[in-house]
């Protein structure tokens, strides 16, 4: 079976009344790089149910969808979203490698009003991205994060690893493009 033909019963099942079924079918098409799959899923960006729309998201992430990127930024950003819907947009980010979106992702990591599992997203994206110039945002949000209890929540010491990480992943990959 090629993909095309693989892509098809997805696409029908992407049109079905059972909003799981529609979700994963959404979420599978995001394995598929054609206009067709990306119609099919962008168009389930505004879907009533969560569950539809973060699929939605992460498939356009996973497809490699750079076009979709300022309705992903609508998306992280709209605080009349849920956050598990806003958290799969900033993941789409990092997997789009956006670097137009730095100083958004920037933004949300060090806004002590932005809640916790959307900060620990950005850094995750961020450290995704892979870009030197995050370096320096991703290094004060990680001190700010040590010294201090600035947010009411629990994912503090999260913030804190994932900012680690993400600040290895960018200077390894800079290790490793100097030593080329």
């Amino acid at each position: 079976m090629g993909a095309s033909e693989a892509m098809e019963p997805l696409i029908e099942a992407a049109s079905d009344i059972d909003y799981e079924v529609k979700a994963s079918a959404i979420r599978a098409l995001g394995k598929f790089s054609s206009k067709k799959a990306y119609d099919v899923v962008f168009s389930a960006l505004d879907h009533e149910e969560p569950e539809v729309r973060s699929n939605c998201v992460i498939a356009l992430g996973e497809m490699g969808a750079k076009q979709a990127i300022p309705d992903i930024e609508n998306v992280a950003t709209n605080p009349n979203e849920i956050l598990e819907v806003r958290q799969c947009a900033l993941a789409a980010l990092g997997m789009l490698k956006s670097n137009s979106s730095l100083k958004l992702l920037e933004e949300i990591l060090l806004s002590k009003e932005t809640h916790g599992m959307l900060r620990v997203a950005a850094a995750h994206s961020l450290g995704n991205i892979g870009d030197k110039d995050a370096l320096a945002a991703l290094l004060l949000a990680q001190e700010t994060f040590s010294n201090s209890n600035d947010t009411p929540d629990n994912y503090g010491n999260i913030r804190i690893i994932e900012c680690k990480r993400a600040i290895g992943l960018i200077t390894t990959s800079q290790d490793a493009g100097a030593n080329a």
